[in-house]
């Protein structure tokens, strides 16, 4: 969010808000992604089955 407001305010000071854009777009591809945390059960059990074959 901050990017979107820092681009708008550089446009309004006559300057090119193209960084800041793109900065927010790729947050915002971030957030299209889902989320692991990695000290869920899932991703820890994942992680003992790699960890037997390897």
């Amino acid at each position: 969010m901050l990017h979107l407001q820092a681009s708008l305010a550089t446009a309004a000071t006559g300057g090119d808000p193209r960084d800041h854009l793109e900065h927010a777009a790729e947050y915002a591809a971030r957030l299209d992604r889902p989320y692991e945390n990695p000290l869920s059960l899932r991703h820890l059990a994942l992680s003992a089955r790699i960890g037997e074959h390897g």
